[in-house]
């Protein structure tokens, strides 16, 4: 009788484990990644804000076009294809959460529907940094974005 009762407190404690661990590698460690990845966004918007941020102030010489022209060109291709990526891990983070609905809820995480926003956002925040006058857009939409996300 011992034995048998031995055998079933270590066949439940497998059982919790196993349990365990499923629940941490298909709920936990998604809602950890898609937070991370809106970290990393919250990050990198002000990060990147100096880059797209044009000066309307003009020298004697200059005009506004040579004021544009001094913004790295590099800086902004390095700055659109991270929003691209970043839009695209949000994206991807989105998917990897099962029943989102209810992990919402359980992990304060944004709406389904600020999730799409903020990626469109993004996309769209990584087209228009190449277009001028590009400062106040891209600027109103990095504030949306914080508003979406609640990282501000």
């Amino acid at each position: 009788m011992e034995i048998a009762l031995v055998f079933y407190i270590i066949l439940a404690g497998v059982i919790i484990y196993v349990l365990g661990e499923i629940i941490v590698n298909i709920v936990i460690d998604p809602v950890q990644e898609l937070k991370r990845v809106i970290a990393e966004i919250a990050f990198k918007l002000i990060y990147y804000s100096h880059v797209y941020r044009v000066t309307s102030s003009v020298d004697e010489e200059g005009s506004e076009e040579e004021a544009q022209k001094s913004v790295d060109s590099e800086k902004l291709e390095q700055a659109a294809d991270e929003y691209r990526k970043l839009a695209s891990m949000l994206n991807a983070g989105y998917h990897l959460v099962p029943f989102y609905g209810i992990a919402r809820v359980l992990f304060f995480l944004p709406k389904e529907a600020d999730i799409i926003e903020t990626r469109n956002a993004l996309l769209e925040m990584s087209e228009e940094i190449f277009a001028a006058p590009k400062s106040f857009v891209i600027s109103e939409r990095r504030k949306s974005i914080e508003k979406l996300l609640k990282v501000i």
